[in-house]
This record gives structure tokens, sequence and C-alpha cells, in this order.
């Protein structure tokens, strides 16, 4: 975005931020603005995809369960061998392209619960082929997830840059907190979900600040016929049992937030138990999701060049060991959940090797 753009669009962007469902009159009030510019200026932010609503899925009682795993390698070759298997595999949620401590590829999964052996048997697979060096994944399955959102509050607009303390943020103490575990049953919403869940759940991670109608319009251009009735109680459903909340994000060539940080880290529980509580009660201003198991954590960041010094400075003096890769922001892909991966009859997600591991391979 144009720099005379994003000084312009500044006060619209905080307030779609602050409100991501807020109403056009509710926005422009919000940002000081008229009605109309409101209009305008959202359908062009909109349309140029510079800003995103997403749904934040509940993997467990969706059925899921959610890991990450790097594979390393010693050549490109490798790493688009793994990226197109990335590409290809029913439950990738994300793959990064990453130079750092590990140059290779971070592929996060959404499989199906209990089948993360068939992962590591597919991982095992392209180290024997030898596309990959290694693969590890980060013993964080089963731990809890706390996220900030990029806040435009802490944005220079005159500098064009964003302000910080990391000193301040590190060496202010915070209450801990005990977060709580999980303890709906795994898949509860499998109960009632169906092929039409599927299809809305798809669509919706696309982007959720659109009318339903609009939804509609997308859904039944991909030939899903579903009638407004049904959308809005089935939406409703995948609203409170499916999504634990939702996220606003922003293009980084916005902001300059291109740096995309991968840290995985270890030290004692109290300690990481203490950064999670840092990070709930005083959020940084930067998109960021810590996930935290015990000793061991994974913190993914995106923030400007400037501040990444004092970040892992003050940080390291917190952990017995860390490593850090730089995520290469154009090599990276989200994924959604594919509605084919649904078998109805069954009421649950596909998890055989053929169509986890086999078909991927062919």
């Amino acid at each position: 975005m144009p720099e005379q753009l994003a000084r312009g669009y500044h006060s619209l962007l905080v307030a779609i931020q602050e409100s991501p469902f807020g109403t056009i009159e509710e926005l422009a009030k919000l940002s000081g603005t008229s009605k109309p510019t409101a209009v305008r200026r959202i359908r062009e932010l909109q349309a140029r995809r510079l800003f995103v609503v997403k749904p934040l899925l509940n993997n467990r009682n969706l059925g899921f369960d959610f890991f990450d795993i790097f594979l390393e390698t010693s050549n490109i070759d490798g790493v688009k061998r793994i990226e197109s298997i990335g590409e290809k595999h029913p439950y990738t949620a994300y793959s990064g392209r990453c130079f750092g401590a590990i140059n290779g590829v971070l592929l996060q999964f959404r499989t199906p619960s209990g089948t993360k052996p068939l992962i590591e048997s597919l991982a095992q697979h392209l180290v024997d082929d030898k596309t990959a060096l290694s693969y590890r994944f980060v013993p964080v399955e089963d731990g809890h997830t706390t996220y900030t959102d990029l806040s435009l509050k802490g944005w220079d607009q005159v500098n064009l840059s964003w302000k910080f303390d990391w000193e301040d943020w590190f060496n202010k103490d915070v209450k801990l907190i005990d977060f709580p575990k999980e303890t709906s049953e795994v898949g509860s919403a499998l109960e009632w979900f169906d092929d039409k869940d599927a299809q809305i759940l798809f669509e919706v991670m696309h982007g959720e600040r659109r009318k339903n109608l609009e939804i509609l319009k997308a859904l039944k251009d991909r030939g899903i016929n579903i009638t407004p009735q049904t959308f809005s109680r089935r939406y409703q459903m995948l609203k409170e049992q499916c999504f634990s909340g939702h996220r606003v994000t922003f293009d980084p060539s916005v902001f300059d937030i291109y740096n995309n940080l991968v840290i995985v880290g270890r030290g004692s529980s109290d300690r990481i138990q203490e950064l999670q509580s840092k990070l709930h009660t005083r959020p940084i201003p930067f998109q960021s999701s810590m996930r935290a198991s015990g000793p061991n954590f994974l913190w993914s960041i995106r923030l400007q060049s400037r501040h990444l010094s004092a970040l892992l400075s003050n940080l390291y003096s917190y952990l017995d060991w860390l490593e850090v890769s730089i995520i290469d922001y154009s090599h990276s892909h989200l994924y959604f959940v594919w509605p084919g991966n649904y078998d109805s009859e069954k009421h649950e997600w596909r998890k055989d090797r053929e169509f986890m591991v086999d078909d991927v391979l062919t």
C-alpha cells in the first residue's frame, strides 16, 4: 500500500481491529470518518485483500490434533519437494520456508485425532528418500495457545515505524495465570456436523467480514446450494462450537511487518507460564501465537526488523535453550479445512493411510 494510502486509512484500520464485525456506522464513528467515506475505503481495502477477518478454529471440538514439524533439507530441491507435499496433503494447515536454526520447511498439520503417527511415517519416508535430512516435531501439541493481534495503536504514523519497549515488557511482573485445559470431548461437534457445515467452514475461513448473502453467493458459485435459513442456523452452530475466537490480519506491506520469526525454546515451566501470562495480560502490539506445554514452547511472531535484537536479547535471559528461524513470507501458505476430507456417513474426517500418506507421495 502506498505511504499516503496507509496514512489516510490508518484510523479505519484501527477501528476494524477494535470492532471486526462492526457496522459501517460503528466503524465510521470509531474512525472519525463519514459513512460514505468508510464504505468506499472498506471496499477498497477488501478488494485489495489488505485485511481479513478469520475464525480461530476449536480444533478439539472439530476432532483435530494440531502440531508442528520441521523438515531440514540440504538443497532447494528438497525444499520444493516438501512444499509440494504440503500443497497436496489434505490436512496441511500451514507451510513456510525457513532459514536459520533450521534450513528447510516448517509444516503445521491439522489432522484427525490420533493420526500423528501417519504424519511421522510420511516424514520418515522423506528422510529415507533423501528429500529431507531430518525431521523434528515440536513437543507442544497438547499445550495452551496464547494469541496477540497487531495493535495499530503502537504504530507511529509520523515516522512509519513501531514503538514498543521490550525491556519494560520483560521486566514488569505479572500475576501468573493457570490457563485451563480443554475438557470438551474430542470431536464433540461431529455429532451434528455434516457436508454442508464443512462447505460453510471452508468458505468462512477465507474471510468472515462479509454479509451472509455474500457467503451464500460464494457457496452457490461453487455449486453448493443452501437456503438462507439453514445457513444462518448452521453458521451460528459453527460459531458456538467450532470457533474459539476471531483474528484480524493485515497485509504485511501496509505496516512493514515482513519479518516472521519462529522461536522454539525451553526453560522452566514457571518461566514459560510467565511469558504466556505477560502476553495475555499485557499484549504486545504484534501479531503472534505462543503454544506452550510445560517447559517447551513455540512462538511465532511477525514484527519490524528493528525490534529483533531487543526481543531476542531479553527472551534469551528467560530460557535454558532457544533456536530461531526466519520464515520466508513470500514462500508461506495458509490452508483451510478441505470439505472433501469429511466422511458424512461415518461422521468423521478421513484418516486412512492411503488418503493421508500413500496418495500424497504418488
